[in-house]
């Protein structure tokens, strides 16, 4: 008997059919309006301080001045502020592209979810779990841990290279969380969800950790999001038909 073809294979021929590439195109372009308006916005507004404070520093009307009007009196400090402000503002965006693609799709993460079963397990039925109270509530308590995390590493920044890699942990827990909540909760029961992640969890993050990272390459996520819910899907899928030999063999 002929192996599965791999979760990479058929996931990626689920995105690239007419119907899913439809639904791809509205948290492309929604979230790229929103975060398009947001960052400019955002950015005219600080950049207007800062040349405000330029020119207060080098017409000052009074005897004190503080030390960031002393530094953006030169040119030169002034132009690196704005170099500074445009970078940190293109990472922020990138982080925000994520989860504002990340809740718009988990909209969609039922109807993806009846494609994947539709074409390759009819056999099998959906057993969703939860409410809308109780998906909100994951969402606060998995927002709040974040929070935690990224309070508690936070010295750790500070650290060289350490720190780049350290302040991508609180991100990934909450990417990881919500998104594997989002299509577990669409397709198994909670009990079914509870075995998975005992049995099946290192390899369940293992996956997705890759998907994160593939999605800092700068607005990866506005593109990749739907295959990320295909490929879980799939995983689920096959979890439920052989939870061992499948998983080892396709994963």
């Amino acid at each position: 008997m002929n192996p599965p073809p791999s979760l990479l294979h058929v996931s990626l021929e689920d995105f690239f059919t007419f119907e899913v590439l439809k639904l791809a195109v509205v948290p492309l372009l929604v979230t790229m309006i929103v975060l398009y308006l947001l960052f400019f916005s955002t950015a005219d507004v600080l950049l207007t301080q800062i040349h405000q404070i330029e020119l207060e520093a080098q017409n000052p009307s009074g005897g004190e001045e503080g030390l960031l009007a002393w530094a953006l009196r030169y040119s030169l400090t002034s132009w690196l502020a704005g170099i500074l402000l445009y970078t940190v503002g293109i990472v922020a965006v990138m982080y925000l592209s994520i989860f504002t693609t990340l809740l718009i799709v988990g909209f969609m993460t039922p109807w993806l979810v009846e494609i994947v079963r539709r074409r390759h397990y009819p056999q099998e039925q959906t057993h969703g779990f939860g409410s809308v109270g109780s998906v909100l509530w994951h969402f606060i308590v998995t927002f709040g841990v974040m929070i935690l995390l990224f309070l508690l590493l936070l010295p750790l920044y500070f650290i060289p290279l350490l720190g780049l890699l350290v302040i991508h942990l609180p991100f990934y827990y909450l990417f990881h969380r919500l998104l594997n909540y989002d299509v577990a909760s669409t397709i198994c029961s909670k009990e079914e969800f509870a075995l998975r992640m005992r049995t099946q969890g290192a390899t369940i993050r293992v996956h997705t950790l890759w998907m994160y990272l593939t999605t800092l390459i700068p607005f990866g996520a506005l593109f990749a999001m739907l295959f990320y819910v295909l490929f879980l899907a799939h995983f689920y899928f096959r979890a439920r038909l052989q939870p061992t030999a499948l998983i080892e063999a396709a994963a």
